[in-house]
């Protein structure tokens, strides 16, 4: 075994070993299926993959499909709800962004400004709800976090232990409406 910068083991017996463990069987059963596409209007496929947080920033991973100009992306997922209640959901991106729960528009062409999310609210119900993100970006800068405010506690990024991938049959259906919107 080689001992670790910590000073500790690097084998998964180490000091470290439950924590990795950890992480990779929650990367294993939780993220969003992501559709990249190389125009604006989702029809030029470039990248199917899975992704494990609502949150990108610029230069963040080369090679990255949002990095791309022009590029967008329909990411979606299972969103797991403990309890019913009103939750808060917000957008910031350098792009456009629409949060998609239950085949509702709940943050609609989302804009980033300098300190600003646009935000919206949705009731849920507990247990497992269809979340759908779509994200355009012309150019420029790639970013875009998804944020959320359970009742009581305060803003974050959507977890990743909330999301499980899943195969939308009804994204094909919510494309088709975006582009004949545009």
């Amino acid at each position: 075994r080689r001992p670790s910068r910590s000073g500790g083991s690097s084998s998964p017996a180490g000091p470290h070993g439950a924590w990795a463990r950890e992480q990779l069987a929650l990367h294993a059963r939780h993220g969003l299926q992501a559709q990249w596409f190389a125009d604006q209007e989702w029809r030029v496929p470039k990248a199917q993959r899975r992704e494990y947080v609502l949150a990108y920033q610029e230069g963040a991973l080369p090679g990255h499909p949002a990095e791309a100009d022009p590029v967008s992306a329909v990411m979606s997922a299972r969103l797991e709800i403990d309890a019913e209640a009103t939750y808060d959901f917000a957008v910031e991106t350098a792009g456009r962004g629409t949060l998609v729960i239950d085949n509702r528009v709940v943050v609609r062409e989302g804009r980033r400004a300098p300190g600003r999310r646009i935000e919206g609210a949705e009731l849920l119900t507990r247990g497992a709800h269809d979340l759908t993100f779509v994200y355009r970006n012309p150019g420029g800068e790639a970013d875009y976090r998804v944020w959320w405010r359970p009742p009581g506690k305060a803003w974050s990024i959507l977890p990743l232990e909330r999301l499980t991938p899943t195969e939308d049959p009804r994204v094909g259906r919510l494309l088709d409406t975006l582009r004949a919107a545009k």
